[in-house]
């Protein structure tokens, strides 16, 4: 559930809690929407539900939460964050390698349909998350390196503005909006549509590839991923990930997971020199279908929507990294004191880091100038994802995190620091998320667009 806010429901809030009256008149009338969309109340039998968010670190408290159902509910309601999930729709165009999809649609909603129109598109590598929000900010994925990023798929959107009009953003609509929003798009505006290219089928199948090592093993890791320099063949990508996980490892374990678009005897030979160099514990080579790629990945760990979709609800705190190249003293020390600290508080052992190790060879052969995602040198996004239930971990992990993330930003290999903004902690200037070269059109557009600046709660551009 992602939640809503809604500038009414909150104006009510107040005096909801005067007058003692959990509804407060928040009625489809009130609101002014549609008779199909939902109004959900403290008093409703789903609230609890409805009001889950995937951390319940510092959660707000709510007086409603409403699913709007048109286009004209969120532009009605006033909301910044809209429940979208009654917009997931999802159609493919295989004549013209077009794929639609609703503001709500998930990468698990597209991967049949564009898969049984023999197309493919790069997404991210969890199910569960949106189709179109990791876009607004780039989107990295595991087939960026023949597709780029995942704006720079996008064809058009449709957006509802700060002040509440519906407008259509392309190269040939808006283009000053569609340049914005394809990179800094979270400060700009709520998409309810958006048209994406897709591209034929390299392959029904991918090799899949997990190799799964000890934490005394991260060296040798390290030298294997640092050995492509800047150059990782476009079909391949990687994902490592280090947890704590009994039924999987044994207890703390590093994946190196690999996927290859192309032939299996290729796909072990470029992975021969890390087996030379260290040796795994547990391991799974299998080719699957495009469209099971996620599931089956980090042997199986999503398996499947329902389970990619778990995990809601507990305290959850992300921290990102950026990388041009590896520091190994840096990984080596960071994955021994990170094992250590899961590995010795038993409420810790639901965090997870990753590093996503993913070409850019498509990447960087697009206009960059087409689109505000600034970071196309990026060799390995990393992302700290700690999770915990009991209160005197909250301040452990904020100063883990943040020691972690200030020894990696040291030795990341770039001139200035760099950071994929959907991978943000919060506290990070506008310069490390957006670059200092598009600060100024982005700011410029802001008057335009969102003058009043109604669209500053997730990584807030105006700093």
């Amino acid at each position: 559930m992602v939640r809503t806010t809604v500038a009414s429901a909150a104006l009510c809030a107040g005096v909801c809690r005067a007058a003692a009256s959990p509804s407060c008149g928040i009625t489809h009338g009130h609101l002014g929407i549609s008779s199909t969309s939902q109004i959900f109340l403290p008093s409703s039998p789903d609230w609890a539900a409805q009001t889950l968010r995937w951390s319940s670190f510092d959660a707000p408290t709510y007086s409603a939460s409403v699913r709007p159902s048109t286009e004209a509910d969120v532009q009605a309601i006033g909301g910044i964050e809209i429940d979208m999930s009654a917009f997931r729709n999802v159609s493919v165009d295989a004549a013209n390698n077009l794929l639609t999809v609703g503001g709500g649609a998930r990468f698990l909603d597209v991967f049949d349909p564009v898969f049984n129109a023999g197309k493919e598109i790069s997404t991210g590598s969890g199910a569960c998350v949106g189709m179109i929000s990791p876009a607004l900010g780039g989107g990295v994925g595991r087939l960026s390196g023949t597709h780029g990023v995942l704006s720079d798929q996008l064809s058009s959107l449709r957006v509802v503005t700060a002040n509440g009009s519906i407008v259509t953003a392309s190269d040939d609509e808006n283009p000053d909006l569609f340049w914005a929003m394809r990179g800094a798009g979270n400060n700009f505006g709520i998409v309810t549509e958006a048209v994406y290219r897709v591209m034929d089928q390299a392959s029904r199948n991918v090799i899949n590839m997990d190799y799964a090592f000890t934490v005394n093993d991260t060296g040798a890791i390290i030298d294997y991923l640092s050995s492509f320099g800047v150059d990782l063949p476009a079909e391949l990508s990687f994902i490592v990930e280090a947890m704590y996980n009994e039924a999987v490892y044994g207890g703390f374990g590093i994946n190196v997971n690999a996927v290859y678009v192309g032939p299996q005897d290729e796909a072990e030979a470029l992975l021969a020199p890390l087996l030379d160099a260290a040796t795994p514990f547990k391991t799974n080579i299998t080719s699957v279908a495009q469209n099971q790629m996620v599931y089956s990945s980090n042997f199986g760990g999503q398996a499947n929507a329902q389970v990619a979709c778990g995990g809601k609800g507990g305290n959850h705190s992300v921290f990102g990294g950026a990388l041009y190249s590896y520091d190994k003293p840096t990984f080596v020390a960071f994955m021994g004191a990170y094992e250590q600290l899961i590995t010795g508080n038993e409420d810790l052992r639901g965090s997870v880091f990753f590093i996503e190790h993913f070409s850019n060879v498509a990447v960087q052969k697009a206009d960059a100038s087409l689109s505000s995602y600034p970071w196309r040198n990026i060799t390995a996004h990393l992302l700290f994802n700690y999770a915990w239930t009991q209160t005197e971990n909250a301040a452990i992990v904020d100063a883990f995190g943040k020691k972690w993330r200030s020894a990696v930003q040291k030795v990341d290999g770039f001139d200035k620091p760099e950071l994929y903004v959907n991978y943000g902690h919060g506290d990070e200037a506008p310069e490390m998320l957006y670059s200092e070269e598009n600060l100024p059109k982005l700011k410029a557009l802001k008057s335009k667009w969102d003058p009043t600046n109604q669209f500053r709660f997730n990584n807030n551009l105006m700093g």
